[in-house]
């Protein structure tokens, strides 16, 4: 599935050319991959209860700019699941301004499950079938 968040750039989010400042995507790519869970109906909550989840961390993140995003555009930031690993998985966010696609990222993350005995107090663990099924499919109507 593919979940579609838009975004009116702020003033405060750009450099003193009016163009967003490259870190200001990274922020908001970690929102959309949220808002992908959302989507789903994989809230935070449920996700706790029924699988002991802890979060997703990031572990890697990357990005290519192909076109400047200014102050007042408004983008439209395309995201879904683009590789499954045992434990890791990657996002993949298409920046689109318009119809020209303006960036693109790629976040790494970790499936964590709360674990008392762990230093950090989580344990990266098996991605969950049905977590996986979800997102490979069609969005929730």
């Amino acid at each position: 599935m593919e979940n579609v968040v838009h975004v009116e750039v702020r003033w405060s989010e750009c450099d003193p050319f009016s163009i967003v400042f490259y870190p200001n995507f990274f922020v908001w790519f970690d929102h959309c991959s949220w808002k992908l869970l959302q989507a789903a109906r994989l809230e935070l909550p449920m996700l706790k209860e029924k699988f002991g989840f802890a979060g997703m961390p990031l572990v890697g993140a990357e990005s290519a700019f192909s076109r400047p995003v200014h102050a007042h555009d408004t983008v439209a930031i395309h995201s879904r699941v683009s590789h499954w690993g045992r434990t890791s998985f990657k996002v993949t966010h298409r920046v689109m301004r318009g119809a020209e696609q303006a960036a693109q990222g790629v976040e790494t993350r970790v499936w964590t499950c709360t674990r008392p005995d762990e230093p950090a107090g989580i344990k990266a663990v098996r991605i969950p079938q049905e977590v996986i099924d979800i997102l490979d499919g069609p969005a929730p109507r």
